[in-house]
């Protein structure tokens, strides 16, 4: 985007000033030596290896936008930004988080009885549903009451999530009490917390407990490994985008006490909930907030280097046009296309 281009775009289409303020320190560390060369502050030069005999054609700003968005990732969004790599984090030799974790929330599955099967798959899979709640079962994970095939308006059990070590390396999920809505799925929010991985167990407890009491269905996961709990997303909890307000209601009194065990930064590019404590929409299609918003950062540093301009002004002005073309307000970077901004505690 040009100089003489802004005046023609609405206030709404401009980043937050606090975002440009960040932005502008992280983007003038930043530089394109080559169409297959890049270097963020004082790190290693990136070199991209040459493009393999069957890669598929692509034009090389592209491929280099491509090698590009995890360096970002890594170096600006899920940890506060530094031109040098970060130093290894300190960790206590025997914290055993996996054993914490496991402790205060088991890992396998329980059944939940009286489900409706509504509709089934030729695959087997069926349908089902109770209350409000419906999903998406598999064979295997589900039981009839009664013997022969499952066939609509049956009762069925079926097998929910409580915990897993397994399910993403390097992390621990857990699945609160009152059953997921497969439907939600298509508007989650995320909360993401800055914990410490001293105390980050007995946040999660609270927490978990407060929304099960309430029958608030969330996810969350955090990580294993004490020594990367510098990361600004190091816990995340999962939730429907329409039972947010409540939960941060309901949570508003726990993040208040746990503010000393929470560092304060969030992840770039997520509302600020309160210090420790971002907020963003989770973008769907398998894709994390973060990979999302950082390839856009990376188009738009590319983009403007292709013009010949490598200046955090013309970049941040690229990245507002990015979010445009894919439909988001730069106005709030943390929503999705269309969404409203929910992510505030209540006073």
């Amino acid at each position: 985007m040009r100089a003489f281009d802004r005046p023609l775009i609405a206030e709404t289409a401009r980043l937050p000033l606090s975002l440009q303020a960040s932005l502008t320190t992280i983007l003038g560390s930043i530089k394109i030596i080559g169409v297959s060369q890049f270097q963020i502050g004082k790190r290693d030069i990136v070199t991209l290896p040459p493009m393999a005999a069957a890669e598929q054609a692509r034009p090389v700003t592209s491929r280099l936008s491509a090698s590009l968005w995890p360096a970002l990732y890594e170096a600006a969004y899920s940890r506060p930004f530094s031109p040098q790599a970060p130093a290894p984090l300190a960790a206590p030799a025997d914290l055993d988080l996996l054993s914490q974790l496991r402790a205060a929330f088991p890992e396998g599955a329980r059944w939940s009885a009286q489900w409706q099967v509504y509709k089934v798959e030729a695959n087997g899979s069926v349908h089902v549903r109770k209350g409000d709640c419906c999903r998406h079962v598999f064979p295997g994970a589900f039981a009839a009451a009664s013997h022969g095939p499952v066939q609509a308006n049956a009762n069925v059990s079926i097998l929910l999530p409580m915990a897993s070590s397994q399910m993403q390396s390097a992390f621990y999920h857990i699945t609160g009490n009152s059953p997921h809505c497969d439907h939600d799925d298509a508007a989650l929010a995320r909360l993401y917390l800055n914990t410490r991985a001293t105390s980050v167990v007995t946040l999660m407890a609270r927490m978990a407990g407060l929304l099960n009491t309430y029958a608030v269905p969330f996810r969350a996961k955090t990580l294993l490994d004490p020594a990367t709990y510098d990361r600004t997303d190091s816990t995340v909890f999962y939730l429907a985008r329409r039972h947010l307000p409540f939960a941060l209601s309901l949570l508003r009194d726990t993040l208040a006490e746990a503010a000393a065990d929470l560092n304060p930064d969030v992840p770039l590019f997520s509302k600020r909930i309160a210090d420790g404590v971002g907020g963003a929409d989770d973008p769907g299609y398998g894709m994390s907030f973060g990979q999302t918003r950082t390839m856009l950062l990376a188009d738009a540093i590319v983009s403007a280097w292709a013009i010949g301009d490598q200046s955090s002004q013309t970049r941040i002005e690229h990245l507002e046009r990015r979010f445009v073309e894919e439909s988001l307000s730069p106005n709030a970077p943390h929503l999705s296309a269309g969404n409203s901004d929910i992510y505030a505690i209540p006073a």
